[in-house]
């Protein structure tokens, strides 16, 4: 048995106008249903913030970066776009739909033109290839990046041995490769297969499949479970000043980005407030910085306690800096009371215009 959509839209909006409404009873007076309505709304949140901190940080930030290789696929190998020097073979393959077949005879060089750009977090790459014949000669794979400086590629090489016939997966770590020029990692243009002319002689073929670059497992991401399980410590008296080391670590280090983003915030203001008051050819613009430098110095003098604000030269500025904060701070009040005010108009736009009752 399934529901009709429409019925449910239709319950839907009913208990969402039924809650509306009992949220709103508040504004009579304190009551059981805004009591029931405050925990149930308080439960929700809590179980959506739970479920939002392990689908979008615990499991893709935490989780899987640990336990598995954090793959970039370079190519899949299920399409001809990108290669140059083989066709797509979708009888021999190890993974997905098909796989790039090379035929050494026909070319001695096998591209591909479009791998991901960035590959400045990998550490090893790995694919699958297979090999028609066991030989005792070997593939050249080159990685042509930009250069750090200069307009030709610099290159990353190694050698792959076909010592081997059929499928295999190889692994090669990037720092082993031989480096010709200054690559960098960060502009990856070309990724190159390259045999041998004896190789060229044997007829041998070659496919390709899955080709990926790997970060590999952060395994030292464990040591965050550590940290963040001594927090609960904090519920058991005999141990609970071991959740002051890891409050006290979370606090510095948020003190020193907020720091840190106080100073870039803020340090582009200060810079502005040195300005030439003057502008020649432009009396608006002067007018605005004399009544900016008068504000400023204004508040400046009514937060100045060295001295008491007695003569008139103190006392004056200081009063008038006091009502600017009135101001500023009275703005700052409608600003949030008008966003208060949205959240109202939303929900009676909902009542009014989009329950299902009024249409």
């Amino acid at each position: 048995m399934t529901l009709d959509e429409g019925l449910i839209n239709t319950i839907t909006y009913f208990v969402a106008a039924a809650c509306t409404l009992g949220i709103y009873t508040v504004l009579y007076r304190e009551n059981r249903i805004f009591r029931f309505l405050e925990h149930v709304f308080i439960g929700v949140a809590a179980g959506y913030g739970l479920m939002i901190a392990i689908t979008e940080v615990l499991d893709p930030r935490w989780w899987k970066p640990m336990v598995t290789e954090n793959t970039v696929v370079i190519s899949a190998c299920d399409m001809q776009n990108g290669w140059i020097g083989g066709t797509l073979d979708e009888q021999l393959k190890r993974e997905g739909d098909a796989s790039i077949r090379w035929e050494l005879k026909r070319t001695q060089t096998l591209k591909f033109t479009k791998p991901p750009m960035s590959w400045a977090d990998a550490r090893y790459i790995k694919l699958w290839l297979h090999s028609s014949v066991r030989t005792q000669y070997s593939i050249q794979l080159a990685i042509g990046t930009a250069p750090e400086r200069g307009e030709k590629y610099a290159w990353l090489s190694t050698m792959i041995p076909l010592d081997f016939r059929g499928w295999r997966e190889i692994m090669l770590p990037l720092d082993e490769f031989t480096k010709q020029g200054e690559p960098n990692l960060k502009e990856v243009r070309v990724v190159e297969l390259r045999a041998p002319r004896e190789l060229q002689r044997t007829d041998a073929v070659i496919h390709l499949d899955n080709i990926r670059h790997c970060i590999g497992r952060k395994w030292y991401w464990i040591f965050a479970l550590v940290g963040g399980l001594l927090y609960y410590t904090i519920f058991t008296p005999r141990f609970a000043w071991m959740s002051r080391f890891i409050i006290g670590l979370t606090m510095g280090l948020q003190s020193g980005y907020t720091f840190k983003a106080f100073a870039l915030i803020f340090y582009p203001h200060i810079e502005r407030s040195i300005r030439p008051i003057y502008v020649p050819g432009n009396p608006l613009l002067t007018f605005n910085n004399i009544v900016y430098i008068v504000i400023l110095l204004c508040v400046l003098v009514y937060f100045f306690f060295s001295i008491e604000h007695r003569h008139a030269a103190v006392r004056t500025p200081a009063r008038i800096g006091r009502w600017l904060l009135m101001v500023t701070f009275g703005l700052i009040f409608g600003n949030t009371v008008m966003a208060r005010f949205s959240l109202f108009i939303k929900r009676v736009d909902f009542l009014i215009d989009q329950f299902p009752w009024l249409k």
